[in-house]
């Protein structure tokens, strides 16, 4: 089947090697070409296949695709496959001389397809029957899709139409304001109530190129984060240990009898610690590292050394006694560092004796749990509820913590030594 070539836009791909084409003409804008062939280059013996992949194509209309080729002298047989958006829409078998009238080792002769088909994807296959065929390129003529129109949806409302200069030339996607609550994230292609892990969207502000009229939702996120109130009943848990009153932490393991302190961030892994509470005594750990925080004498150690507790309400204080005398596990001291010439004064959290016990330390809950995040395209929309994962009985890891895993299983979270 020999092409009469059309005045229309026209791509190029000459075969540079077995895995590249060179592109070159008038292209879709997100054009991608993959090339691959069993041999060498553009050589087809029998049994080998070669294939031309273009991907990007965004509704353009294909007019030729013609494939450039020579044979051997007296040889070269094989079939060609051509299709658009998966289905075949040319086929061509049979040998080099059925196709031109006689073989040719000398010159290139375009063979392949003609006719009018939109087109997103297009893949080109020969499959060698007979030694050999070669290719040169391959070349394909097209015209713009007809523009088309995306209509905006905001809610249950349309927000506004938009419509194509050209075929392909696609739209820009407007920013909307956030909803009360709602905060606006960009464009779905697919329109839901509420869920809570994040669907594909669409940038505001970048361009969109449809492959056919359709609609867009706008979507919108929510945060909701859990309330963390202080400690009031003493149970096995992961705490930060916060002095409320200058909103400061223990913060990290001992190093050289003392310890670092940090301002409280109930999301900073280095704060959290597992109490466990033993007989009116608490045990010590930190999460990430698996130290146990103790103490020998009035130096601070990485020894499970067990912790007097003090408790009423929301006061929690750690402290041990040592000579008849009270030394609580305090954040905020003033020492002197270093030797009589070389020394400086620095803050931090150690042992200090005292005589009264009620103090501003607290527990505070590690906030071991990522955001609670909803998406929607529905805002206005009242009273829905998502289902989390792991509400269907099935558990699932959601956060990794040192030697510890929160999991989701039958709707609750669960805090489990790995």
């Amino acid at each position: 089947m020999q092409l009469l070539l059309l005045l229309l836009s026209v791509m190029t791909f000459t075969v540079q090697s077995k895995s590249n084409v060179e592109v070159s003409g008038t292209c879709p804008p997100l054009l991608e070409a993959g090339y691959s062939c069993t041999y060498q280059k553009g050589d087809v013996r029998a049994g080998d296949t070669a294939t031309l992949s273009l991907t990007g194509l965004n509704g353009i209309a294909l007019e030729t695709v013609a494939i450039y080729m020579k044979s051997n002298k007296s040889s070269g047989a094989g079939t060609i496959t051509i299709s658009a958006d998966g289905s075949v829409i040319g086929h061509e078998e049979g040998t080099y001389a059925d196709w031109f009238g006689s073989y040719n080792n000398t010159g290139f002769q375009p063979i392949g397809w003609s006719g009018t088909q939109k087109a997103n994807t297009l893949q080109v296959q020969i499959t060698g029957t007979t030694n050999s065929l070669h290719i040169e390129k391959y070349e394909i003529q097209y015209s713009e899709g007809a523009p088309y129109t995306v209509t905006l949806m905001n809610g249950s409302e349309v927000y506004q139409e938009l419509k194509e200069k050209s075929g392909g030339g696609g739209v820009a996607l407007p920013m909307l304001s956030s909803t009360g609550e709602w905060q606006f994230m960009g464009w779905s292609e697919t329109e839901f109530w509420e869920v809570t892990s994040i669907p594909q969207i669409h940038a505001p502000e970048s361009t969109f190129r449809p492959s056919h009229d359709c609609r867009l939702w706008a979507v919108y996120q929510l945060k909701q984060n859990a309330t963390r109130n202080y400690v009031t009943t003493l149970i096995d848990g992961i705490y930060l240990y916060v002095n409320k009153t200058i909103n400061i932490s223990l913060s990290g393991v001992p190093e050289q009898g003392r310890m670092n302190h940090s301002k409280t961030d109930p999301k900073d892994a280095n704060q959290f610690y597992q109490f466990e509470f033993v007989d009116s005594k608490a045990y010590v750990t930190h999460v990430i590292s698996g130290t146990p925080i103790g103490y020998e004498g009035t130096q601070l150690m990485d020894k499970a050394t067990p912790w007097n507790v003090y408790h009423d309400g929301e006061e929690t204080i750690l402290y041990t006694d040592i000579g008849g005398k009270h030394y609580v596990l305090w954040l905020d001291i003033m020492g002197k560092i270093g030797d009589e010439y070389d020394s400086e004064y620095i803050r931090y959290a150690g042992l200090m004796q005292t005589d009264n016990l009620s103090s501003p330390m607290r527990l505070l809950p590690a906030e071991t749990e990522e955001d609670d995040v909803h998406y929607t395209c529905h805002p206005e929309a009242e009273g829905i509820e998502a289902t989390p994962a792991g509400a269907d009985g099935k558990e699932r890891v959601l956060m990794n913590i040192g030697n510890y895993e929160l999991i989701f299983k039958n709707g609750k979270k669960q805090l489990r030594l790995r």
